[in-house]
């Protein structure tokens, strides 16, 4: 399975334009959060030093699931093959620490970025 390549995609479009960005667009269920190859890539962008924005419904979708981001576990998340789970978790030493990591890149950095912008270029593409 080549899903597994993406740090290098990643690196590789990071290396060859320096204004490249993840945009990370937040269904309204909030289900991204909870698909472990989202979450693995969303946290190797950031340690990549990858600048990163998210698209969100709503504001009020996200008071509605602003308590399920609290509670992000990487050992919970899903993925279409077990097999995938069980790679992402051998990648991640301490899954405490990511987890708490993973958290704070959310809660105090992504989210309150979006929030800071007016709403023109919180829902704008």
């Amino acid at each position: 399975c080549e899903v597994n390549k993406f740090d290098d995609m990643l690196e590789l479009l990071a290396a060859s334009d320096p204004k490249f960005e993840q945009v990370v667009a937040i269904d309204s269920k909030f289900e991204l959060f909870t698909r472990a190859w989202c979450i693995a890539e969303l946290a190797a962008a950031h340690r990549m030093g990858i600048q990163q924005r998210v698209k969100l419904e709503s504001q009020a979708n996200l008071r509605a699931f602003e308590h399920t981001l609290q509670r992000l576990r990487v050992q919970e998340m899903h993925a279409s093959r077990v097999e995938d789970i069980e790679e992402i978790l051998r990648r991640i030493p301490n899954a405490d620490a990511f987890n708490e990591d993973l958290r704070k890149l959310i809660l105090e950095d992504l989210i309150p970025n979006w929030k800071s912008l007016d709403s023109e270029l919180q829902f704008s593409c």
